[in-house]
């Protein structure tokens, strides 16, 4: 309950955290710990809240797009990502974040050839222009090599997932490596 009326406040632009990259930031700790349901909410108000600024209208479409995959409504997530985003975002990671979440949608529509060719676009973006996203990129990717039952291959790109968050400081990505890992161990 005190974090629905948080991210309300927040929202809303009576809490302290106003601006686009703190409520983004907000957002991805609810879902981080675990209550996909209010980040969907919360997502949603600030696709609204930001829907001037095409930068943080994207980064938040690309958001609930995640949301919407982990809910298993990959057609919601494919539907949002529809469209490219505009020119002046192609030098940012947004085409990167875009590709990696189409991918991960493929997956859970079982659609591997398209969630391969998405995930592959998102890692060759990430390894060279923003290796900070590469850890991530590869749990999708490992992700789809789990999918296709491709157990060395999926524990090899886990592992490197793992030591780059790891070596980032990226736990909450380092945690996604090991359970992958574990989900392999079992496969």
């Amino acid at each position: 309950f005190a974090l629905s009326i948080a991210l309300s406040l927040l929202l809303s632009g009576c809490g302290l955290f106003t601006s686009p990259a703190a409520v983004h930031q907000e957002i991805e700790a609810t879902f981080e710990r675990g209550d996909v349901r209010e980040a969907s909410v919360a997502a949603d108000r600030a696709l609204v809240r930001f829907s001037r600024d095409p930068e943080w209208q994207w980064r938040f479409r690309i958001l609930q797009a995640r949301l919407l995959v982990y809910r298993s409504d990959y057609n919601g997530a494919l539907a949002l990502l529809r469209d490219a985003p505009p020119q002046s975002l192609q030098s940012t990671d947004i085409p990167l974040r875009r590709s990696m979440v189409q991918g991960m949608a493929y997956r859970v529509a079982q659609d591997f050839v398209n969630s391969a060719t998405s995930i592959s676009f998102a890692e060759n973006l990430a390894s060279r222009e923003h290796p900070e996203a590469l850890c991530e990129v590869l749990n999708a990717k490992a992700a789809l090599e789990a999918s296709e039952q491709r157990y060395a291959d999926a524990q090899a790109t886990y592992e490197q997932a793992r030591t780059l968050a790891r070596r980032a400081g990226q736990s909450y990505q380092e945690a996604g490596a090991l359970i992958g890992l574990a989900w392999v161990a079992i496969g």
